[in-house]
């Protein structure tokens, strides 16, 4: 059976490989952006409009993964989940 304090930095090491993985979807949401920026600049619409819908969908994803069970922590959750909204809701 592990101690408090192995089951303490098992928890530790969780929440930090979950915070990297949200880091990471984050930077590829970014990089998204850009790029479909990069497609309206250039005049590329249809391109842009199938970028949106993916960076759309990895936003979507983004959320599921913040407001999912483990680790869930309401406050800093529900604030990234409605920048996530802002997000969303902008691209109208």
């Amino acid at each position: 059976m592990l101690d408090p304090d192995q089951v303490n930095r098992i928890v530790e090491e969780s929440m930090r490989l979950r915070l990297k993985a949200i880091r990471e979807k984050i930077s590829l949401a970014f990089t998204f952006c850009a790029t479909v920026e990069t497609a309206v600049r250039y005049g590329q619409l249809s391109e842009a409009k199938q970028l949106l819908g993916t960076l759309c969908s990895r936003v979507c994803d983004l959320e599921a993964h913040i407001n999912g069970s483990q680790h869930h922590v309401p406050d800093r959750n529900s604030r990234l989940a409605h920048c996530l909204r802002s997000v969303l809701g902008s691209r109208s």
